[in-house]
């Protein structure tokens, strides 16, 4: 993955929020995307931001999983 300078001072989810609320995306949406990674740890998710937490965690366990498979580890 390329990281610009941007993503490299801003965590995705405050990136994810500006971009979704600059195009209208209703309130509801901006909660889950803020709430989806660590930044939603200390705030109340709703049932939809748990989800999609866990979700993406499975995710990325999963692509962890076969990142080291595809290097032999």
């Amino acid at each position: 993955m390329i990281q610009g300078k941007f993503g490299q001072q801003v965590r995705h989810p405050f990136s994810g929020v500006a971009l979704a609320y600059k195009h209208g995306i209703p309130g509801e949406v901006l909660h889950i995307i803020a709430t989806h990674s660590h930044e939603g740890d200390k705030v109340d998710r709703s049932i939809e931001s748990i989800i999609f937490h866990h979700a993406d965690f499975v995710d990325f366990d999963i692509a962890k999983f076969l990142g080291k498979r595809a290097a032999g580890k």
